[in-house]
């Protein structure tokens, strides 16, 4: 017996020392051809190395290569050749440059493609897979990352069907150093302005109420002197500019000794700040420095420096010994006093002071781990209120006030505690990179820059052993999470409304920096995928309640959790916006139960679905339910599968499937508080399969059948819904219509003030004067450029007072926004004053008259029913729309009668616009939309 298991397990053996290939990846290189040798290459490679694990990673990117493609051809290139351009294209113009190209392109040529499996190099694998494997393994975080993770979400060599590239080594030599060093928001600021540069031109923004000198081409240095450190070493220095419609080069010199070079891009106008300054890594010396700022051959204006520390990631360092989550008492090594909060307070706004340690427990803080390198120090006696030290009016000024305060995740509320030397701390503000310090002639701690004085130094002793970990706030270090918080920090991504681009290729992306939420969640899972962290993007193809989709970044970690990252908020604190129909992944493997696989084989599917690879992740992001709707019975379709749509601007679109069976269908996690309508979809289009439905938050579901016989009338006042931001929801707030006899209105009458916050509709107001007036005018609160869309004064009788446009010229930012476009009848233009305070605009009329109303609407997107324009109300009778009447509107609202209850409703303007809504009506007679 025992000879026969010693002769089987030598047989297990060998059979795995020999790494034999499996059945179904032999199978799989039949179908490669000519390239089959390639793969055997790779194959033979890890073989011969006994490198099981790449080995197997290569058999995953095998299994899965099928389908996978390049885009390729000269209709490719030169949208690569436009895209590359657009960085260096004035940002209002980087839309119509990609529209314009695409005019230009002919439209019944496809793109080329090229299949993986077919032109795949063996030494492309090998060098992919190597340095993915490395960037793995060194990630601080690899214990985060499982094989089965780390193959979906960091291994893939391409994301969709972007032109192969080296992308993985060019992002990783760009972003890997980010984790040898902590990230201060800002430091010592030094303004370009003084008293020092008044022999340079200067520039005057003044609606940012801050000047800036203005150097012109090959004019004399700016020079920044007397910029004081305290030691030799590294720091960081952010110079912030702007410039014209112009690119050019500036050259920055630290000492008269380091030059450093920029190319700095165009933006939008001299009134425009770019996403990014200038940033340089130099070498100060102890004592004095300088910095010369010396143009080349185009303007540039510069606004201010921020000189911060360049500290190095810390918790690696052999003398941090602190614990996350842990309670110490904190010495200061100058005085021997320790941190304490004023008389033991828990209260907001409590001061940091210092006194003989007694064990209160206002003598004992919590450090708790909030971002990479940070913590949030919170006293004992204020952790159950979430209080934490908190520099005052996030200052970054020297003797800035520390204070405890509710933590809100900002940057003056985390610490760095950086070790001096054993058992030596400095502690240090992220957002000053000051740090705290005792006042000699008194007890107050407050922040200043360090220069290595004994009263900056503190000792950490730990007073018990518990751990206090806050889950809603607490980051988990060397996690993938806390990875994605330090990427957070470099994001350079310039973002632009632009659509219609294909999948361009990593390394594109990476020199380009710009795009849509497309482009932005491909550059940002470029570099998590080339840090080591796994990551993946999220597809909204279709949000059910406005026109378009969306897409956002996940953070993948260990059993496939995925945390929300949006550019602009913390990974894991953002939300996906609701409601949400249905969420897609696209992940590198295939997923066979995608319908392209299920199809019959004359089938027509719509082409969001011919992918092979869509992941449902609905669940991660909304409450779902699954819908099980009853077909129409008299339906003959000899379709296999039913579709359900969301509704853009325009037209059903479908955006998930099921199977048909008899005559119902169920549609798994579809999303709460959406409107679906089922269809069939062929060669034609799509024909409606059931009744429109509402599945609501409680998850109930509304079907919507019209009710002919009980009719409402409805009053409508807009086409699509009120959406946020809106430009003018505050700021008539306090603003003046005003009548006067003098041009330069120092005899002015109030007509009408407004108080509180305006829609996007016309107003018509009743003048508070009966006087007759030669002028009239509106002028804005304080710091609100008196903007406005349409405005118009009228006498008795209605009618409009005509005469000469009168009012501050010129516009904000010198837009073309002038008084003019207050008077030209189109809402969609308005007037923005050059200046946010003592702006106006109004008419001199051709005699005095009595100003009896005034009428004037805000800054508008134009969706609110305009007198004059023709409107058509339809409603869904569950096959079509169906026109209930079409009318002018007579005012600023229209009255439509005998409309069916139940029903879905759409107003349309057939004079102008796009954006059109569906709507129901509810129990109280309101609009609700869809």
């Amino acid at each position: 017996m025992k000879i026969k298991i010693w002769c089987f397990s030598l047989l297990a053996i060998l059979l795995v020392s020999c790494n034999m290939t499996p059945v179904d990846i032999k199978l799989k290189l039949r179908k490669t051809g000519k390239n089959k040798i390639e793969f055997e290459k790779v194959i033979d490679h890890y073989k011969a190395q006994k490198e099981k694990q790449k080995l197997d990673a290569l058999y995953y990117l095998i299994r899965n290569m099928d389908y996978k493609y390049s885009l390729k051809g000269d209709k490719y290139d030169q949208y690569r050749k436009v895209y590359s351009k657009l960085i260096n294209t004035v940002s209002s113009y980087r839309v119509d440059s990609v529209k314009n190209f695409v005019k230009q392109i002919v439209r019944t040529s496809e793109f080329e493609n090229e299949l993986d499996k077919d032109i795949i190099k063996a030494d492309f694998l090998i060098k992919h897979i190597d340095i993915a494997f490395k960037t793995w393994q060194n990630a601080m975080w690899k214990n985060d990352v499982d094989f089965q993770t780390f193959c979906e979400y960091i291994l893939p060599y391409r994301i969709e069907n972007e032109g192969l590239s080296d992308w993985f080594e060019k992002y990783n030599q760009a972003y890997s150093d980010i984790f040898n060093y902590i990230y201060f928001k800002g430091g010592n600021t030094y303004k370009a302005i003084n008293k020092n540069y008044k022999k340079l031109s200067t520039f005057n923004i003044p609606d940012l109420g801050k000047p800036m000198v203005r150097l012109l081409p090959h004019s004399k240095p700016l020079v920044f002197d007397s910029l004081y450190s305290y030691e030799n070493g590294l720091k960081l220095v952010y110079i912030y500019f702007t410039n014209g419609n112009n690119h050019g080069q500036v050259k920055i010199c630290v000492n008269n000794a380091d030059t450093f070079l920029f190319n700095f891009r165009p933006v939008r106008d001299w009134y425009s700040e770019p996403k990014m300054p200038f940033i340089i890594k130099a070498k100060f010396r102890e004592g004095n420095n300088n910095i010369q700022i010396i143009p080349g051959k185009d303007s540039i204006a510069i606004d201010y420096m921020d000189i911060t520390n360049h500290e190095k990631f810390y918790r690696t360092d052999k003398n941090f010994k602190l614990i996350d989550g842990a309670n110490y008492k904190i010495q200061n090594i100058g005085t021997s006093q320790c941190l304490e909060i004023e008389k033991g307070s828990p209260e907001n706004n409590s001061q940091l002071t210092c006194g003989t340690y007694k064990g209160a427990n206002s003598q004992q803080f919590n450090i708790l781990n909030v971002n990479y390198g940070f913590f949030k120090l919170s006293p004992l006696n204020g952790l159950k209120f979430k209080r934490t030290l908190d520099v005052v009016a996030e200052s970054r000024d020297n003797n800035g006030k520390i204070v405890i305060w509710d933590y809100q995740r900002k940057d003056n509320q985390q610490w760095a505690i950086i070790p001096v030397e054993k058992d030596v701390y400095k502690i240090v503000n992220r957002n000053s990179s000051k740090c705290l310090e005792i006042l000699p002639y008194n007890k107050t701690v407050v922040q200043m820059e360090y220069r290595h004085a004994k009263n900056q130094l503190w000792h950490f002793e730990r007073i018990d052993n518990k751990i206090n970990i806050d889950s809603l706030f607490h980051l988990t270090q060397n996690t993938c999470l806390e990875a994605a918080y330090r990427v957070n920090d470099v994001v350079d991504f310039v973002w632009v409304g632009i659509d219609g681009l294909p999948a361009m290729p990593g390394t594109d992306i990476l020199d380009g920096k710009t795009g849509n939420c497309h482009e932005e969640a491909l550059h940002l899972l470029y570099k998590f995928r080339s840090l080591g962290i796994p990551g993946a993007i999220e597809t909204v193809t279709n949000h059910p309640n406005i026109w378009k989709g969306h897409e956002w970044n996940s953070v993948i970690e260990k059993g496939n959790k995925a945390y929300y990252f949006q550019t602009g908020q913390k990974p894991g604190e953002g939300k996906a916006t609701l409601p949400i129909a249905k969420v897609f992944r696209y992940k590198f493997t295939n997923n066979k139960k995608d319908l392209i696989f299920k199809k019959n084989d004359d089938e027509v599917i719509p082409p969001l679905f011919e992918k092979r690879n869509m992941w449902d992740v609905t669940a991660s992001y909304s409450p779902v339910i699954d819908a099980k709707i009853k077909l129409f019975e008299e339906d003959n379709n000899i379709n296999k599968h039913v579709y359900v749509c969301v509704f853009d601007c325009r037209n059903w679109v479908p955006i998930y499937w099921t199977e048909k069976h008899s005559n119902s269908a169920e549609f798994k996690d579809l999303g709460v508080d959406a409107l679906y309508l089922p269809v069939y979809y062929d060669k034609d289009g799509i024909t409606p399969a059931s009744n429109a439905f509402i599945i609501r938050k409680d998850s109930t579901i509304q079907t919507l059948v019209p009710n002919r016989v009980k009719t409402q009338t409805l009053i409508l006042k807009r086409k699509y819904p009120r959406t946020e931001p809106y430009w003018t929801d505050q700021i008539f707030d306090n603003g003046h219509f005003q009548g006067a006899n003098k041009a330069d209105f120092s005899d002015a009458v109030d007509l009408y003030v407004y108080h509180g916050n305006v829609d996007p509709n016309y107003y018509t107001v009743t003048s508070h004067s009966n006087k007759t007036f030669k002028y009239a005018r509106y002028i804005g609160a304080k710091g609100q450029y008196s903007t406005i869309a349409e405005l118009m004064f009228l006498d008795n009788n209605g009618n409009e007072i005509t005469g000469k446009i009168i009012g501050t010229p010129g516009s904000r930012w010198n837009g073309g926004n002038t008084i003019e476009k207050a008077f030209d009848k189109n809402i969609l233009t308005f007037y923005e004053g050059i200046r946010p305070d003592d702006t106006w605009l109004g008419i001199k009329f051709d005699k005095p008259t009595e100003v009896a109303k005034i009428r004037f609407i805000g800054r508008t997107e134009g969706n609110s029913v305009e007198k004059g324009d023709n409107y058509e109300l339809k409603f869904w009778n569950n096959q079509e729309w169906e026109v209930i009447n079409t009318q002018i509107a007579p005012a600023d609202s229209l009255i439509f009668t005998n409309c069916p209850v139940n029903a879905l409703f759409l107003l349309h303007d057939k004079n102008k616009g796009v954006q059109e809504r569906l709507f129901v009506i509810d129990k109280k007679g309101k609009i609700e939309w869809r």
